[in-house]
């Protein structure tokens, strides 16, 4: 079973590692933005859009 197509919903955190289920979970969503992006500038083109997200 892949995370992507696992749901489930967390409606308690007992303790702190529990919250990285969720921080993974983001940050791969975020890791897949950015890399859609990364694909989609053509050679040449500026980064300054790329890099304002960050900031």
């Amino acid at each position: 079973m892949s995370l992507e197509s696992r749901e489930e919903k967390i409606t308690e955190l007992k303790t702190p590692i529990d919250a990285m289920y969720l921080i993974h979970k983001a940050l791969r969503a975020e890791a897949k933005e950015a890399e859609r992006m990364v694909y989609e500038i053509d050679m040449g083109e500026s980064l300054q859009f790329f890099r304002a997200i960050f900031n």
